[in-house]
């Protein structure tokens, strides 16, 4: 089954607006018309088939306007379930709260939190978009999808995108950036430090090419 996880944006709604989102590296997967103010709506728009079930992973903040954009978000995603026929039934949609707090130890629940969430069930396919939230959460999510591809069970990090989003911005249309290459050459690192090779910036390099 395909997971998508998002972070739910913290902005009042006022400063939100849909916007046309442009593949910068020309991938399918992020090729959409849609306008939206969710970008993980763009892959979930591509990539699922019509009578496909998928699961949704919402990660919302403590804060004044995070109730309200979930509530949005959970909306359009439904609208968008009935007109493209995929199935997301109640219980395929996770949310996953943290507190309003930047201390290590709200960090490290988040990051408890979403291995333990992503590791929960086997053969998924995940799709992580990094747009929104304070400026830790990506790097708490990209720990949590490394220990989900570690320890996963036949789970696979499929795609990690970003978004550009200026809310001051009356632009209608934006980037979208798949940055999985990202995802992957860390993971490298890691493999290359506990085979210890002799020259692993030769080796990343041929990564990079």
């Amino acid at each position: 089954m395909k997971r998508f996880v998002t972070i739910i944006p913290l902005q009042n709604p006022k400063n939100l607006h849909d916007v046309s989102y442009e593949s910068f590296g020309g991938e399918k997967m992020l090729t959409s018309q849609l306008k939206t103010r969710f970008p993980i709506l763009i892959p979930i728009d591509t990539l699922v088939e019509k009578g496909e079930e998928i699961a949704v992973t919402a990660i919302c903040i403590g804060r004044k306007f995070v109730k309200g954009n979930y509530e949005h978000f959970k909306a359009v995603l439904s609208e968008m379930a009935v007109s493209k026929g995929f199935l997301l039934p109640e219980e395929n949609i996770t949310v996953i709260e943290m507190a309003d707090s930047e201390d290590e130890a709200t960090h490290m629940k988040l990051f408890k939190d979403m291995s333990y969430h992503l590791t929960a069930r086997s053969n998924e396919e995940i799709y992580a978009d990094m747009t929104y939230g304070t400026k830790p959460m990506p790097m708490i999510i990209m720990m949590a999808l490394t220990y989900a591809h570690k320890f996963g069970c036949d789970s696979s990090v499929e795609a990690v995108i970003y978004a550009s989003y200026d809310e001051h911005s009356n632009i209608n249309r934006s980037k979208v950036y798949d940055v999985t290459s990202l995802f992957y050459m860390n993971s490298a690192v890691n493999n290359m430090a506990n085979l210890k090779i002799s020259d692993p910036m030769k080796l990343m390099e041929g990564f990079m090419t």
